[in-house]
């Protein structure tokens, strides 16, 4: 199966094409440094089952620059199974207010709504003022309803 892995460094990104034959297999790829995002399948064109071992900044790097809806919905997925961290709910918060893509602010949405806590309902009911996608704001409205600690919750419900 062909595959594009794209590698991107300070220096920006390069795409590898690598042919995947077996269930399992290890490749080298050349970086003149560090890589700051590693996209295995970039856009996700094939139908696969893959799991990702990245850092959290490393995910928040993917969230804030890959190119395709596709993989910031994964980074989006990822960083929220990162529980009762701020930098992660901020990121969420931004990719909701801010992602071109309605599907990532939906995503940012439903994991907020999963994350919960006072600062995620305190985005979810911003962006329930303020975002003009009905498939946003219902995902929104969706995600606000599975906070039910919060009192600033309760009283906007």
């Amino acid at each position: 199966m062909p595959i594009e892995v794209e590698i991107t460094t300070g220096a920006g990104a390069k795409l590898y094409p690598i042919t995947v034959s077996k269930a399992s297999q290890v490749f080298t790829l050349p970086a003149d440094a560090a890589p700051l995002l590693v996209l295995f399948d970039n856009g996700g064109q094939i139908l696969k089952s893959a799991e990702f071992h990245k850092e959290k900044k490393e995910w928040l790097y993917q969230l804030k620059n890959a190119a395709e809806l596709s993989d910031r919905a994964d980074a989006v997925i990822a960083l929220g199974k990162i529980k009762k961290d701020d930098e992660v709910i901020a990121a969420l918060g931004d990719a909701l207010r801010n992602d071109k893509a309605w599907g990532v602010r939906a995503t940012a949405a439903d994991t907020l709504g999963e994350l919960g806590g006072p600062t995620a309902a305190k985005l979810l009911l911003e962006a329930a003022n303020s975002n003009d996608g009905p498939w946003v704001r219902s995902r929104v409205a969706a995600a606000l309803g599975n906070i039910k600690d919060d009192a600033a919750v309760c009283r906007k419900a």
